[in-house]
């Protein structure tokens, strides 16, 4: 059983009491997942609800052309496959896929559902923190259909820099392993538009690329493309 000091890092959970804390605890199931393991597939019955407490993980679709959506990726102290809650027989609507070494922790929903009829306070923290995950899906929707794929690119770098970036001597550095395919895939273009867009950033010298690691050298000059 995970201490509840870890499901304080949980937005979700940040501000329950200890006594709510310790029942939350009772509840979850830890599972380890190798790099590459899918943790559930999209279109599955959606019967859990799951965090992440250590390493990183996609959230992804499929498209009946074969292209692959990363609807976002995930870090600890993040929840996801939550909107299977508070709808019956909900499939999830991703797939969700480890990116490396991971420690998922997950509740079954029916006894979340049972705790939440019991205390109204937990109730509320999942509706706001449902409604802020509809807006920011609604926002990365709306921005792919009226921003070029430049300047989704630089937004999606500037995100993973906030949310996985390290302070190095060269720069931030992203500590998550993308290939070409995969940052493809969130910004939501081909691998060859995105192939050209990175080479321009590192022309210009705002970013370095070694390997699949990505450094931001400039991140002054790449926020001034978002101005």
């Amino acid at each position: 059983m995970m201490h509840t000091k870890l499901l304080r890092k949980i937005d979700l959970f940040s501000d329950l009491s200890e006594d709510l804390l310790q029942k939350i605890s009772e509840l979850i199931v830890t599972q380890t997942y190798k790099k590459g393991e899918t943790i559930f597939w999209e279109g599955d019955p959606g019967e859990a609800f799951y965090f992440l407490y250590s390493g990183k993980v996609k959230a992804s679709k499929l498209f009946p052309t074969g292209q692959e959506i990363i609807i976002c990726t995930l870090g600890p102290g993040d929840v996801f496959a939550e909107v299977t809650l508070l709808k019956k027989d909900q499939p999830y609507p991703v797939t969700a896929t480890a990116l490396e070494k991971s420690e998922v922790g997950f509740i079954k929903n029916k006894d979340l559902e049972n705790l939440l009829k019991e205390n109204s306070g937990l109730a509320l923290e999942l509706i706001r923190q449902l409604n802020n995950k509809l807006i920011e899906a609604h926002h990365r929707i709306r921005n792919m259909g009226v921003t070029d794929v430049f300047t989704r690119t630089v937004t999606i770098l500037k995100k993973l820099s906030e949310s996985f970036g390290k302070e190095t001597g060269e720069g931030i550095k992203i500590e998550l392993r993308l290939s070409r395919q995969d940052m493809a895939n969130l910004v939501g273009t081909t691998r060859e538009t995105i192939s050209r867009v990175v080479s321009k950033l590192k022309n210009q010298e705002i970013i370095d690329v070694k390997g699949q690691a990505i450094i931001i050298k400039d991140m002054e000059a790449l926020e001034e493309y978002l101005m």
